[in-house]
């Protein structure tokens, strides 16, 4: 009810665009294929890279505003072995004492087999502390097993088993937590969805219910559900959504969709009144801009530029919100601007900025509000992070520094430094490590190349162009579908290129020729 309450709270229009369709169901499949295992990236998720070279060493330290200078704090040191990490050291700054550790080992299948983790002890010793072991029943199940070392036994004992079941594409069904008690294991969480989907060859999902097991009444119990109705071109035209209420599951939400030019132009939702037993006109999305809208994908797995919001109040639709979204370079940046409509016009309200670099490494992440009395923006808060890379393109250091509104001047927050850089195979993962990937016509004619993907699902790949000197021609990200899918190449010139397309799934590299 308050939900419902907000929705129709003419004077709350942020509501409207927490509420909107897009908001409500993004990321909802995009993330579906958890993580496997905690081997270590010593590269976080920000620092984006185009080779296959990884620091084995990093460094930090953060920034001490009374001296007015860096306080060294820690280092992070990954081994590898046969291009997979085999252990991980935490350390002080200058390498000189091992606060802790993992190791890893692998199966023949290169997955993940035990992570066993040490721990410093006051006395200066390393002991063994817990570990995870890795079993793979079949090819769509993982289970994990955590025990802690009892020193008094001299012994492994149990403490928890977590069970993971993935269907033919990969997405997580079912799962299950159990905790090692008085000897015996006891079901703490068991989690399971029943996915249908359109057909065999795309990942758009008729139906999904999402259930979890009740232990009063010893069986599962269906807590959310969705469904989807296409049209004869396979387009989504209507999705209705279902909540769990005590008697059940009820209607909660509907969202009808109209199209121009193949992509969505209008959404339209209906909340569910208890009263009347029927769907009321709620929010309506117009306006709806791409800059890419792929129709063989999921429609979670597609996210609009920029629309506009309206209510619906006293019988007709009236402006609330709309927002847009530019992008300055092809880094990968982007500036997305909210207005409000009051008193019968458009006014500026917030905007976030994100810019990258030519690396694709972020650069600045800033929020601003618009000042009505001075008709300016105002930096409500900017984080800037620098960089320093080497004569190859791998980043040496980068710290960042903030600043919110009212503060003089910019704060240095943390640094990092990288070294020991080596080459290996990227792609390594605990289910699927590789992208199955051809790029046609090859030579390319104008710059016009088509992506034939094979993955069982749709997935987000980033698209890096170098010359055959190594420097970065183009960056894109593309959420592409199984089958054949068709990008436009712009601004290449005659001559060799290499084009590399990374996503959850690995990595791969093709020459490109342009005539």
């Amino acid at each position: 009810m308050k939900n419902l309450l907000l929705l129709l709270s003419v004077s709350l229009t942020q509501t409207y665009a927490q509420q909107d369709f897009f908001t409500r169901n993004k990321n909802i499949e995009k993330h579906s294929i958890v993580s496997k295992s905690s081997i270590p990236n010593l590269l976080s998720s920000d620092l984006q890279r185009t080779t296959g070279v990884v620091p084995t060493l990093i460094k930090y330290s953060n920034w001490d505003n009374t001296a007015l200078m860096w306080s060294p704090q820690l280092s992070y040191k990954v081994v590898y072995l046969n291009d997979l990490p085999s252990a991980a050291f935490i350390m002080s700054y200058n390498e000189s004492d091992t606060f802790n550790y993992i190791t890893y080992t692998y199966n023949s299948n290169k997955q993940i087999f035990q992570e066993v983790y040490y721990s410093k002890t006051s006395l200066g010793t390393l002991i063994y502390e817990k570990r995870y072991t890795y079993s793979y029943p079949n090819n769509s199940k993982m289970v994990i097993t955590g025990e802690n070392y009892d020193y008094v036994n001299n012994q492994w004992e149990y403490i928890s088993r977590d069970a993971e079941t993935y269907n033919s594409r990969g997405v997580v069904i079912a799962y299950t937590s159990e905790r090692f008690i008085n000897n015996q294991w006891e079901l703490q969480t068991s989690i399971k969805s029943n996915i249908v989907y359109l057909n065999s060859s795309t990942n758009k999902i008729v139906e999904r219910v999402d259930s979890s097991y009740d232990f009063n009444s010893l069986k599962f119990i269906a807590m959310n559900k969705t469904s989807k109705t296409y049209n004869s071109s396979d387009e989504l035209i209507e999705q209705r959504d279902y909540t769990r209420e005590t008697n059940g599951l009820v209607p909660f939400v509907l969202d009808s969709f109209e199209y121009a030019n193949g992509k969505i132009s209008t959404a339209t939702t209906f909340l569910y009144d208890t009263t009347s037993m029927s769907f009321k006109e709620s929010l309506k999305l117009t306006g709806i801009s791409w800059k890419y809208f792929n129709p063989n994908v999921d429609i979670n797995w597609n996210e609009p530029d920029g629309y506009t919001i309206s209510y619906w109040d006293m019988n007709q639709w009236n402006f609330a919100q709309r927002n847009s979204t530019t992008y300055p370079d092809n880094n990968g940046s982007f500036i997305n601007v909210n207005e409000n409509y009051e008193d019968n016009q458009w006014k500026f309200s917030n905007s976030m900025i994100r810019l990258k670099d030519a690396n694709q490494n972020i650069i600045e992440d800033a929020n601003q509000y618009y000042n009505d009395s001075t008709n300016t923006w105002v930096y409500h808060s900017r984080k800037l992070t620098h960089y320093l890379y080497d004569n190859n393109n791998n980043i040496i250091e980068y710290y960042n520094e903030t600043k919110y509104e009212f503060d003089p001047s910019f704060i240095k927050q943390e640094k990092y430094e990288f070294s020991n850089y080596i080459t290996i195979t990227l792609g390594v993962n605990t289910f699927k490590n590789t992208i199955d990937a051809t790029i046609f016509p090859n030579p390319s004619n104008n710059g016009t190349v088509s992506i034939n993907v094979n993955t069982e699902l749709p997935s987000e790949v980033k698209i890096i162009i170098t010359d055959l000197k190594g420097g970065v021609v183009l960056i894109d990200e593309r959420v592409l579908g199984k089958g054949v899918n068709t990008m436009q190449l712009n601004n290449l010139v005659q001559g060799m290129y290499i084009v590399e397309l990374r996503s959850e799934y690995g990595i791969t590299r093709q020459k490109l020729a342009v005539k």
